[in-house]
């Protein structure tokens, strides 16, 4: 979801909860995850003028070890 809305990576309410439902996850759950991953996105590639699909790639690149990898 975040890669294929990556100009727009905020989605709303209905999305949310239909990617709870086929998540297995809470609307909190889900919430969190989109909030944890685009502060991931922003504070791991410090580039502001970077589309957020670039961030995606740039962060799958370059993690490392346990950390998760973003979902193209």
């Amino acid at each position: 979801w975040l890669y294929k809305h990556r100009d727009n990576p905020y989605p709303t309410k209905t999305e949310k909860i239909l990617l709870a439902l086929g998540s297995q996850m809470t609307l909190v759950q889900v919430s969190n995850w989109f909030a944890n991953a685009r502060r991931r996105l922003k504070n791991t590639v410090r580039q502001p003028d970077l589309s957020w699909a670039l961030r995606i790639k740039l962060y799958n690149k370059y993690v490392q070890g346990n950390a998760e990898r973003l979902s193209v």
